[in-house]
């Protein structure tokens, strides 16, 4: 295990410790919302390590780790609802005696200011910023190459438009989008193939929707999943697509089992569709 290895292990345990130590403020009501500010934020750490030693029937050691941080800030008043939410997750593993690669690395904000005009339906201005912290990697070909970096590429994405909210599990949101596709290095995901110049950057006007489900099933199992299309209006294939689904089984106090199942699809980066899916038991400390 290299030292820049064992480094970003440390690295992401302390990040886990201080989050776990963090000062108690009120937690979110999963009915209605205290006046004021309201905090909530979980975070989670998995690890998973296998070793051999004249093991007969084969095997390799290796390490991986993953943690995960959600913290959600959100202001309620009478007439107005301010929601921020932004999450981390990031992971490696070690094979034998192969470096340290990638398994998961996210950087995601989201804020959302809604007037409250109705019960129901109500005005919203919002702005989504995702990227990445790290280095990424085509492991497919015999020398492997960089694809991605941090903050590179990295998307931005602001909307204006009208929510409906009918229960507190579900919630959506419909409006025009302006979607910002920012690179430095890895131009691929920016650039437009049919003009002779390399664009960096790349800008898209249309519609977004975004939905969102959420569901506590009894006290130790929940699931949410959440649903972003955006569209550019110039054809149905050219939607892009992202549904993120999350099952979690709290088994012991710190202890739980998280289903992770992503799919993406961005005909702007790869004209079939990308899915991952992982299945973690690990710690888990709800520190706000």
């Amino acid at each position: 295990m290299d030292n820049r290895f064992t480094i970003s292990v440390v690295v992401i345990l302390f990040v886990f410790i201080a989050s776990a130590v963090a000062i108690e403020a009120p937690k979110i009501s999963k009915d209605s919302l205290k006046i004021g500010w309201n905090h909530d934020g979980l975070s989670r750490l998995n690890l998973t390590q296998t070793a051999f030693d004249n093991w007969a029937q084969g095997g390799e050691n290796n390490f991986s780790w993953r943690v995960d941080v959600n913290i959600k800030c959100i202001y309620e008043k009478e007439n107005v609802n301010l929601a921020n939410a932004a999450g981390l997750s990031f992971g490696k593993i070690k094979v034998s005696s192969q470096e340290s690669r990638k398994t998961v690395d996210e950087i995601r904000f989201q804020s959302v200011f809604t007037r409250k005009i109705s019960k129901y339906l109500n005005p919203y201005i919002a702005v989504i910023a995702e990227t990445q912290l790290a280095k990424g990697y085509d492991y497919s070909k015999p020398a492997k190459e960089p694809i991605s970096d941090i903050i590179d590429p990295a998307y931005f994405t602001q909307s204006m438009g009208i929510g409906y909210a009918p229960k507190p599990v579900f919630k959506t949101r419909f409006g025009a989008a302006l979607k910002e596709t920012i690179t430095d290095k890895y131009n691929k995901y920016a650039d437009d193939p049919k003009t002779a110049r390399i664009e960096k950057n790349k800008f898209e006007v249309g519609v977004e929707s975004v939905t969102n489900v959420q569901k506590k099933v009894n006290s130790l199992v929940s699931t949410s999943s959440e649903m972003r299309l955006f569209s550019d209006l110039k054809g149905y294939r050219k939607v892009d697509v992202r549904w993120d689904n999350l099952l979690t089984m709290q088994i012991a106090k710190f202890i739980n089992v998280n289903f992770n199942f992503k799919v993406y699809y961005d005909r702007d980066v790869d004209v079939k569709r990308q899915i991952t899916q992982s299945l973690a038991i690990g710690l888990s400390y709800d520190f706000i």
